[in-house]
């Protein structure tokens, strides 16, 4: 799925935005464009991840970036109200403690702040008959859950987010996991192949 969800329901206009652990790299490659996103601030626990994604951001000469070690299962290090918008990509499926995550973005977020959500859809056709087959169903081994439409939204739901819009995800073919998998070698690959 691919869900926009904001805390007051409206889009305002980006001035601050933050990419909450993982994909760092993907933000520094769109932020480029500093009349439309003033800071973006990217966290991630994997020194690996920050390095490569510090690297593109070198590369590319973008200048609104700062990246940050740390852990989205502990308190994120940013004062409360901080940011209008927050990119939550193939994250919240890795976690364990995703309440307590969800209660840090609500934190920071700004009134009237957006949470930008991506989380794997469990019900895709290639999913079902994975499970049909007992056969392991879940994109990336790392994955604590994966979501039905239902279950991400009632989980943000409980956790005081409004849903504005919730959209299933289009490709659906036994070969996402390995598409995923390249898209953590080369980014220009990963949209290539994923088109």
């Amino acid at each position: 799925f691919v869900s926009a969800v904001g805390t007051a329901g409206t889009v305002g206009v980006t001035v601050n935005g933050v990419d909450v652990e993982g994909m760092p790299a993907v933000t520094a490659s769109a932020a480029g464009d500093t009349t439309i996103v003033g800071v973006v601030v990217g966290f991630d626990f994997d020194e690996n991840l920050l390095k490569l994604a510090q690297r593109d951001i070198k590369r590319k000469k973008i200048k609104n970036i700062k990246l940050i070690k740390s852990n989205a299962e502990d308190n994120f290090p940013f004062k409360d109200n901080s940011f209008d918008v927050v990119i939550f990509f193939a994250v919240l499926e890795h976690l364990i403690n995703r309440k307590q995550a969800l209660r840090e973005v609500n934190r920071i977020l700004k009134p009237k702040g957006l949470l930008l959500l991506s989380v794997p859809n469990k019900n895709t056709a290639w999913k079902r008959i994975q499970r049909y087959a007992n056969l392991p169903y879940f994109s990336d081994s790392d994955h604590k859950i994966e979501f039905s439409q239902s279950s991400i939204k009632s989980l943000l739901e409980s956790n005081s987010f409004t849903v504005i819009k919730l959209n299933p995800v289009a490709l659906d073919m036994p070969f996402v996991g390995i598409i995923d998998m390249l898209g953590g070698i080369s980014l220009t690959l990963y949209k290539v192949l994923s088109q």
